[in-house]
């Protein structure tokens, strides 16, 4: 037996354990983990500054170097989300009575947890804190392997959610596995009698690959290839607000913009004009058509001509795909062949436009006329998630604390005998 056999070995049966320990101690862990970090803001921050001169050595982008940042601020925004998950209500171990037999045997189904979860994850150390912290909530084990360019943060943030459990329950069915050994995904792909679910959370490389080789049951974190639509009809500041905010605040996250679908109604006005005028402002580099490139590339040295595979790229960058199309039928036409299912928005003042959009779209989020960001855990009321899931089953979007349970059924009875 290897090393990881062994190790996931212990993690199951200890996971097996998990759902008899009682909500006061599950809360009470959580709330001594918020204090523990509080505690240890310095510490975390010298950590993480280690893996940011690293970053930085090896020329990654600054929205890659964004997304691995942790300052006082990033901190106390995870210390929050402990405190959602410690106040919200139980999600295991409820019973919903479902049938009454003639014969009095009663059925119900109850709420237990998936088990023992496997995060594959790159670049964002406060994932390591969202995992502990759902999984502990919802009696799940886990098993995390972080990328190596979050190492140094990954494993003290590990380290404060161990030495905040130790004294109250066994941290066997919690497991951070080596971040430089790329071979350990593989390996941990193939214990199905182990590990109950895979989800992979980086790169499109990363989630093709957990795809094709896992043996165990995955739900797909898979790019943000989130579409932006400026109808014919529509409040400008809005969508110019909604613009900025999807594409610069945060441009290296899953829910950032990475498309903007122009009615080319807007080709001759001034609306076109303060759209590029907004991008430029920002640094904000425009892939677009000819009939744009041709007009304004005088105008605007960040306009680029695009290529074919512009329109399926998700750049986690300050960069941006400009598209034009005749009509609101096209634009879902267009994003229907591109989408990752994500996040598509359409700005438009249109009722019939917005209702055609919602119902065309296929994506685990449509938003009218609001920004593409607020498709996160934390903004829609779950507390925190594990990602925003891009698959059907099990989970379907941000994935919380009520998609980390499944059903069974629980019967009661009397003797009751099948005739």
């Amino acid at each position: 037996m290897s090393a990881l056999e062994s190790t996931l070995k212990k993690a199951k049966e200890s996971t097996l354990n998990l759902p008899q320990i009682n909500l006061e101690t599950r809360v009470r862990v959580l709330n001594k983990l918020k204090d523990v970090i509080s505690q240890s803001v310095d510490e975390i921050i010298d950590h993480n500054k280690k893996d940011l001169e690293l970053g930085q050595e090896k020329n990654l982008s600054s929205a890659l170097i964004d997304r691995l940042l942790l300052d006082p601020k990033r901190i106390q925004s995870m210390i929050n989300m402990i405190d959602e998950i410690a106040n919200a209500n139980e999600v295991v171990g409820l019973l919903t009575p479902t049938l009454t037999r003639e014969n009095g045997l009663e059925i119900f189904e109850e709420t237990i947890p998936l088990g023992l979860i496997g995060m594959i994850f790159e670049s964002r150390p406060n994932v390591m804190i969202d995992l502990a912290s759902l999984c502990l909530k919802t009696c799940n084990g886990f098993v995390a392997k972080g990328g190596k360019e979050a190492g140094q943060s990954n494993k003290i943030l590990y380290d404060i959610f161990i030495k905040s459990c130790q004294d109250e329950l066994n941290t066997d069915a919690f497991v951070m596995l080596d971040s430089t050994d790329r071979s350990l995904v593989t390996e941990l792909l193939k214990f199905h009698q182990y590990v109950d679910l895979i989800i992979p959370r980086g790169g499109e490389s990363l989630v093709s690959y957990v795809r094709e080789n896992s043996t165990i049951p995955v739900i797909a974190h898979e790019k943000g290839l989130c579409h932006l639509y400026f109808d014919q009809k529509l409040d400008e500041k809005i969508a110019l607000d909604v613009l900025l905010n999807g594409k610069v605040s945060r441009p290296g996250v899953c829910n950032a913009i990475e498309t903007l679908v122009l009615h080319q109604s807007h080709l001759e006005t001034a609306f076109l004009q303060k759209i590029l005028k907004l991008l430029s402002e920002h640094k904000v580099e425009v892939f677009t058509e000819k009939i744009i490139y041709d007009k304004f590339c005088s105008d605007y040295s960040n306009l680029k001509l695009a290529q074919t595979e512009q329109w399926d790229q998700e750049y986690l960058d300050l960069k941006l795909s400009l598209k034009i199309v005749p009509d609101v039928n096209q634009a879902i036409q267009f994003i229907q062949k591109h989408s990752s299912r994500h996040t598509e928005v359409i700005i438009s003042e249109d009722k019939s436009h917005q209702e055609i959009f919602r119902k065309s779209l296929d994506s685990s989020c449509i938003a009218i006329n609001t920004s593409s960001r607020f498709n996160d855990g934390g903004e829609l009321g779950l507390g925190s998630e594990l990602g925003i899931s891009t698959s059907k089953l099990h989970a379907y979007g941000p994935m919380g604390l009520k998609h980390l349970v499944t059903r069974r059924f629980f019967l009661m009875g009397r003797g009751q005998v099948r005739i």
